[in-house]
């Protein structure tokens, strides 16, 4: 998939189905959150790295919500505050 200038998306996961504005990619069986999520990142590429205006995250539990991520600068340190856990996420990338 290639991303698309001002275009928003709405990302999915759900077991071994990650669907993007409604088209739906198999992944791996069982493939499932556990440790951690990459934000704009290839997770097999050190070279590729997506460019562009991150609004939020809201991550679910079935219908709870566990985590609701916005962008922010922390003591001007970059990064996504959880308005949930009440936490900041540091950025583990360049910018």
């Amino acid at each position: 998939m290639t991303p698309v200038i001002n275009t928003i998306y709405t990302i999915i996961h759900s077991y071994n189905t990650l669907t993007i504005n409604n088209t739906s990619y198999s992944t791996a069986s069982g493939n499932v959150f556990g440790n951690n999520l990459l934000l704009m990142r290839d997770p097999y590429s050190d070279s590729y790295r997506f460019t562009g205006k991150f609004y939020y995250c809201k991550i679910y539990n079935g219908d709870s919500l566990i985590r609701n991520l916005i962008p922010c600068t922390y003591f001007g340190e970059p990064g996504m505050w959880d308005t949930v856990t009440k936490q900041f996420y540091r950025n583990q990338g360049t910018g």
